[in-house]
């Protein structure tokens, strides 16, 4: 299902993924991927960050990835991408 969604990525996510190698980095990229191709997918965790975006909080092995969907614009804006220590 691919409803034509835009892919943006924080330039700190862009920093942090080109430092992530071997598996954790495929799961990671597979993932946003599978945001993209059915963005309507049941999160983890939402809440409502401290701008008052509605945002998802997700984990891949042992990284979080914080995300926000606009399905008005059509949109998917990757926030953040820390290891989970």
């Amino acid at each position: 299902m691919n409803l034509d969604y835009e892919l943006f990525l924080e330039h700190s996510v862009v920093e942090e993924a080109k430092r992530i190698r071997g598996k954790a980095r495929n799961r990671i990229l597979e993932f946003v991927n599978s945001l993209v191709e059915d963005p309507f997918r049941s999160s983890a965790i939402e809440f409502v960050d401290r701008k008052g975006r509605a945002v998802v909080k997700s984990t891949v092995l042992n990284y979080s990835l914080t995300y926000s969907i606009d399905h008005a614009m059509k949109e998917i804006k990757v926030l953040e991408l820390n290891k989970i220590i």
